[in-house]
């Protein structure tokens, strides 16, 4: 179990670094040294230098516990519920609590983050086709996820970088992606139908 200073510590770390981005309106960690993120987060070099090797360590660790928030929130979620629309909606929540971190990812063009999401996804969404009977063959299942998880990843990076995450388009933007989601999958049940 960590220490609560080392906890506490971390978190004020995590907390300046948002508040700078958002003080300095950028979403490029180069832009802010670790002097500025000491003295926002009221700490010492040597105190941060304890916790982590460069800002990039900061976002690494909180990209991975973004991801673990995801994870728990789709594993605690009942199977019954585990509906596209709830899996969607949980996406865009978990982004809006953490838009700044999200805008740092989309400004750095590097969709791990997004696409580990969606790795945990997919099986659960492919379950979910196979019971809609989209489809059963595996190869146009797995066309499908890939279509659904970049088309989601545009939508979300519209939503973080166009609309500011704003909280009352959450329902707009969750059923846009799963129109047009159904479309593209009702066209590729057609096409391997016609096949």
């Amino acid at each position: 179990m960590l220490d609560g200073r080392y906890q506490g510590t971390a978190r004020r770390i995590h907390t300046s670094l948002e508040a700078l981005l958002e003080q300095k309106l950028t979403a490029d960690t180069s832009d802010i040294t670790i002097q500025e993120l000491c003295q926002k987060a009221n700490i010492t070099r040597g105190t941060f230098y304890r916790h982590y090797k460069s800002i990039s360590a900061v976002v690494a660790e909180a990209e991975q516990y973004l991801f673990s928030e995801y994870v728990k929130v789709l594993y605690s979620t009942p199977e019954a519920e585990r509906e596209p629309r709830n899996l969607i909606r949980s996406i865009l929540e978990i982004v809006g609590k953490n838009k700044t971190y999200f805008r740092m990812v989309f400004a750095r063009n590097d969709y791990n983050l997004m696409m580990d999401i969606f790795k945990v996804t997919k099986p659960l969404m492919q379950d979910t086709w196979k019971n809609l009977n989209y489809s059963a063959d595996s190869y146009i299942l797995d066309k499908m996820y890939h279509f659904c998880a970049y088309g989601v990843i545009g939508i979300v990076k519209h939503w973080v970088i166009e609309q500011n995450c704003d909280s009352s388009l959450i329902d707009e933007y969750t059923d846009f992606t799963l129109n047009i989601a159904h479309d593209g999958m009702n066209s590729f049940a057609q096409s391997s139908s016609a096949e």
